[in-house]
């Protein structure tokens, strides 16, 4: 019996004292942002020949070899390309929900709602076109109308413009989170061959973060396999210590991006989502709000342009009849009563038997088919214009009641707008239906992207979990093991102690 056979329990105690304060420390990390947890690895020993000849061993005892982290590079990484995924899904999830908000709740005062009003206004003045109250109710209903364009042009360049600053804050993030990871990999460098566990942690953390950002590939520094190299879209971002930052320049498509003069195409993440989301869907929205509020101001003037030529169709039949029958009363009543028609309108007065049409004077007698007019001002005003932006009814109209005697004249042809196929092949009301129905659609597919992609996410963080987390149980269990392997080794001593005792006595 020798003296060094008392190492071979004094290994096991030192080894399960080691294990223990392991599992001491999972423990009080257990709601530690991004702490893996940690276990021993062991390792029996030898001595060179042992008590018996040949290749028979005793050992004497065993030795902790390593404190690791319970980690899989392979599930990291799926995880970190799944956290780009989900991060562009989400915010273009996000973003297409807040447009689809400016549009309203359907039934509920949405831009068919008052479009519907709109029309059905100018029905009710055509019923009865010199009735006051049904010019106050149209104007009424053509403010509000005006004004839910607004909020949606408006609404819309807000959002672009929240975007863009979006796009702008995650570059700047990026950045952070790059120059953090030099730091980082500086850090684990200098430590050697044993760096802490809580600078891989720190480490790993920040490549999760990143990958919300953009996707990013890791590949480990070739001279320390603890410190990671990190490339987004091809350029190499992180080298060691060294970091390159993301440059992006604004430009009329979106947002060109850069890595050291060259070219970066930025792969999924929620900065590509942001560019995309912005360009895309957003653009085409507001086009198509521009095109239908412009297209529904000129189809409003060119009606006005219409029925003043049909009055002068009307005329040319009546001066042609009258040339026959000059003094037939009825042609003559149907006469007086297309001027008193045309009259109404701004641009157009009556003396005698002269008439003045956007400062040109005319004979009644010659109005024909040869004073067509071509455009609304020659004769009018525009309904609908446009000031800082925005979209109203001309005030020229609500400021003169005299200037609203023309719409009378023309409701009947605008209430019919409503079913006629007047932009792109399709009415008004279809046509915004249309860009509601696409917003709409945009806004459900990209939740439900969203939805699969965090339940994907969901799934991969209760496997990085099951791997990495503490589990409160497991390591209760484990201290409990550990005092047992502490407490036989105790006993294994104190025997060996009480034979060295008897021997000792023996001599």
């Amino acid at each position: 019996m020798r003296l060094s056979d008392f190492n071979t329990s004094l290994s096991g105690m030192s080894a399960a004292q080691i294990a223990n304060m392991v599992a001491q420390q999972n423990i009080s990390n257990m709601n530690t942002p991004g702490y893996i947890r940690q276990a021993v690895d062991q390792q029996a020993l030898y001595s060179d020949g042992g008590l018996l000849g040949g290749n028979k061993q005793t050992g004497y005892g065993v030795k902790v070899t390593d404190i690791k982290r319970l980690t899989n590079v392979a599930l990291t990484t799926q995880y970190n390309n799944q956290i780009a995924k989900q991060s562009a899904s989400l915010y273009e999830s996000g973003a297409l929900n807040q447009a689809l908000n400016l549009f309203g709740t359907p039934g509920k005062n949405t831009p068919s709602d008052n479009l519907d009003n709109f029309f059905t206004a100018w029905g009710a003045l055509a019923k009865n076109p010199d009735q006051a109250t049904n010019t106050t109710a149209l104007l009424s209903s053509m403010t509000i109308f005006t004004d839910q364009l607004n909020q949606l042009h408006s609404g819309l360049k807000e959002l672009e413009t929240t975007i863009t600053a979006d796009t702008e804050a995650a570059v700047k993030d990026l950045n952070t989170l790059i120059k953090k990871l030099g730091s980082i990999n500086k850090a684990i460098g200098n430590a050697g061959s044993n760096p802490p566990n809580d600078l891989l942690n720190q480490r790993d953390q920040i490549l999760t973060t990143m990958s919300g950002y953009a996707g990013i590939s890791v590949s480990a520094h070739p001279n320390n396999p603890d410190v990671y190299d990190v490339t987004i879209g091809g350029r190499l971002v992180v080298q060691g210590d060294e970091t390159t930052e993301i440059t992006s320049t604004r430009t009329a498509s979106g947002f060109e991006f850069s890595v050291g003069g060259q070219t970066l195409h930025m792969p999924e993440g929620s900065i590509s989502a942001s560019v995309r989301v912005n360009q895309n869907e957003i653009k085409s929205y507001q086009a198509k709000i521009e095109t239908f509020s412009n297209g529904l101001a000129k189809a409003l003037d060119d009606i006005q342009v219409k029925n003043v030529n049909k009055i002068m169709d009307d005329l040319q039949k009546i001066g042609d009849a009258l040339q026959a029958n000059p003094n037939d009363e009825k042609l003559l009543s149907n006469r007086e009563e297309l001027l008193r028609q045309l009259e109404k309108f701004p641009g157009v007065t009556r003396s005698g038997d002269t008439i003045d049409i956007g400062g040109t004077s005319h004979s009644i007698d010659s109005l024909g088919t040869s004073t067509y007019v071509n455009d609304v001002s020659d004769f009018s005003i525009p309904i609908f214009v446009q000031n800082a932006g925005k979209w109203m009814i001309n005030p020229t109209i609500t400021n003169n009641a005299e200037n609203k005697q023309f719409l009378g004249v023309i409701a009947a042809d605008i209430a019919s707008l409503k079913t006629d196929k007047n932009i792109e092949g399709t009415t008004f009301p279809n046509f915004m239906d249309g860009i509601i129905t696409e917003v709409a659609t945009d806004a459900s597919k990209s939740s439900a992207t969203s939805t699969a992609d965090t339940q994907a996410l969901s799934s991969l963080s209760e496997s990085k979990s099951s791997l990495e987390g503490v589990n409160i149980d497991e390591e209760m269990t484990n201290i409990m093991q550990y005092q047992s392997y502490y407490v036989a080794n105790t006993k294994a001593m104190n025997t060996v102690n009480d034979m060295m005792k008897a021997l000792l006595a023996m001599l």
